[in-house]
């Protein structure tokens, strides 16, 4: 039997390949001497007195089961697999929204700030009209709000 019969032959008792060529790389097969490597076990675990049939029904036996159990484990695996993917996307999702919810936050208080500035200004230079003296921190404070909304235009003008 070659390595790609073995193969094949594990694969209809629901093995996939890679578990298959794992199985047989972990036990050593020699794929061009089968009949040591039966020997060998034979050896190992002290069936002298047993037929080559009756190794070869209970390997099927054997085979077939940790067919199904592979299978089983890898339809668990795919299903964990599946869960993570979920959990990785509401995450993903949650992550966007709260980027969102900072960026709607930002703009609301810009908004909001701007509001509070023009009124600033206009209650400031109606009362200068009725002869508050000129204070220097609300002027800077003036001053700097309309650079900045200066450099804002045209940042917004050149992007």
């Amino acid at each position: 039997m070659t390595k790609k019969e073995a193969l094949t032959f594990a694969q209809g008792l629901g093995w996939t390949k890679a578990d298959a060529e794992r199985a047989y790389q972990a036990l050593n097969v020699n794929f061009s001497d089968l009949e040591s490597t039966l020997d060998y076990y034979k050896h190992e675990y002290g069936i002298e007195d047993v037929t080559d049939r009756d190794i070869a029904v209970l390997s099927l036996v054997l085979a077939d089961f940790a067919g199904e159990v592979l299978l089983d484990r890898q339809r668990k695996q795919a299903a964990q697999q599946g869960e993570v993917t979920k959990k990785k996307n509401k995450i993903k999702e949650i992550e966007q929204n709260h980027a969102q919810e900072i960026a709607d936050f930002k703009k609301s208080f810009h908004e909001q700030h701007s509001a509070l500035m023009e009124l600033l200004i206009k209650v400031y230079s109606t009362a200068k009209r009725f002869g508050l003296k000129p204070e220097p921190w609300i002027e800077a404070m003036i001053d700097a709000y309309e650079e900045a909304k200066i450099g804002t235009d045209n940042s917004q003008t050149v992007a």
